[in-house]
């Protein structure tokens, strides 16, 4: 019979020393009738019965280990024991030993708490606070090198997905870690003064994991959402990556439902499993230098415009035309061929659209080229960000320009800016700013008139 359709699953969201609500969870549905007899991870798998009070026990073997789905010979021994002691054994989860008595007054397993704390928080240091610790450094590090190699408008807006992904992490991690330290320390004092452990509450574990829960599906689907999860390579690899995890636990808790999956095969499944991933993902990551997306959720289009007939020539998968070419600007240029290209990078704190057009002569070598940017953002700090990062540019000579060509461009401010190659203008609104810089350009009020028809 199929394991899935004997069995009654429940899922139970814990964590590794909330043992004490493990047990009441298992006696409640003793008494609705459901008989525990075996966990993966939060899957809780029972069969019917008859309703009856059944006190149960969860234990932190530490001589067990956490690829263990099944008990190993030293556990054993000790399940034998426990026996002797009038519980009878039922599943063994990694280090976690289940155990069960019709007798109401049996003597607790484990009658001596510093041990039992002591075995808790060792499991524990292993199961979450190291790997949340290697995590939080792991993200911090992320957030500096991102910070430190782009200017803030490129995070936030061009980047900002990867730095976004890991402070999520640190989001959903760290509560547990505070939540730990607190029932530690606590239970550190009452132990100290003679006393036993006191583990939270039923209530409080659940609602501190469904929080938790909630939050983190919130902050995911917002974060896949806006990065366009089907648009982008980064959303495709973690789609697929996320069905390759599926497929691999499924198979795994096949192993695990038909009692095959040793100590030894749990941990080549796992390790086989990471190495796997890994490979698919900088495969997938490589293979998406060579397709028109961009990791970081942008979108290019380049697209060739034949000033003789009069028709485009696409070179991309989207045929975009930018809001102002060459031959708008100066018709009466001496090339053949325009090639505009455009990046569009979107996000919660605003948009960052690039612009450029080069005009080839018929041997097609390139005689002119324009471009320009526009930046929009809601956030103060963000368009004062815009405008110290084009100003503090090393590649630029920026002077403020007068307030009568501000008033030619019915903007904030106006700033002359020289590349080497030509003059541009950067003109700063309430809520967004525009840079163009262009060869050979007057910046007639005719010109603006018409690149703010444009632009706006």
């Amino acid at each position: 019979m199929d394991y899935d359709k004997k069995y009654i699953k429940k899922r139970f969201l814990f964590s590794v020393y909330d043992l004490k609500v493990v047990e009441t969870f298992l006696e409640e549905m003793a008494e609705e009738g459901l008989m525990f007899v075996k966990q993966n991870g939060q899957m809780f798998y029972f069969e019917k019965c008859e309703p009856k009070k059944i006190k149960f026990y969860v234990d932190v073997f530490d001589r067990a280990s956490v690829f263990d789905t099944r008990a190993e010979a030293a556990t054993e021994e000790y399940i034998e024991y426990c026996k002797a002691s009038g519980w009878e054994y039922i599943c063994t989860s990694g280090k976690l030993q289940y155990f069960y008595t019709e007798n109401e007054k049996a003597t607790p397993i484990q009658t001596d708490e510093v041990m039992r704390f002591k075995w808790i928080h060792k499991y524990t240091m292993s199961s979450v606070v190291i790997p949340i610790c290697i995590l939080s450094i792991m993200c911090l590090m992320q957030i500096r090198s991102f910070m430190t190699s782009n200017t803030l408008t490129e995070i936030l807006i061009k980047s900002w997905g990867i730095p976004l992904a890991f402070s999520i992490a640190l989001i959903i991690e760290i509560p547990q870690l505070l939540r730990y330290l607190y029932f530690y320390i606590k239970n550190k004092i009452r132990l100290k003064q003679g006393k036993t452990i006191e583990f939270f509450s039923p209530h409080n574990v659940k609602r501190f994991h469904y929080i938790t829960l909630g939050i983190a599906m919130i902050l995911c689907v917002g974060l896949f959402i806006s990065m366009g999860v089907f648009k982008t390579i980064l959303g495709k690899v973690a789609l697929i990556i996320i069905g390759l995890m599926y497929v691999g636990m499924y198979g795994f808790n096949k192993f695990y439902d038909k009692q095959k999956a040793s100590r030894r095969m749990n941990m080549a499944v796992t390790i086989g499993l990471s190495i796997g991933t890994t490979y698919i993902i900088l495969l997938l990551l490589i293979l998406g230098v060579f397709l028109d997306d961009d990791l970081s959720g942008g979108k290019e289009w380049v697209t060739y415009y034949d000033l003789n007939e009069g028709t485009y020539i696409d070179h991309s998968l989207y045929v975009h035309e930018i809001p102002i070419t060459l031959n708008m600007i100066n018709n009466e240029a001496k090339y053949a061929f325009e090639e505009t290209r455009a990046e569009k990078y979107q996000s919660l704190f605003g948009t960052h659209d690039t612009y450029e057009a080069r005009g080839y002569n018929e041997n097609m070598r390139p005689t002119t080229r324009m471009t320009y940017e526009v930046m929009q953002s809601p956030f103060e700090f963000m368009m004062q960000a815009y405008e110290d990062e084009v100003k503090g540019n090393k590649y630029f000579t920026v002077e403020e320009g007068s307030q009568e060509e501000a008033a030619l461009w019915d903007a904030k401010r106006v700033y002359i800016i020289d590349d080497g190659i030509g003059l541009g203008r950067m003109v700063i609104y309430e809520d967004w700013a525009l840079m163009f810089m262009a060869e050979e350009i007057a910046y007639s009020q005719e010109t603006i008139e018409m690149i703010l028809k444009h632009i706006q």
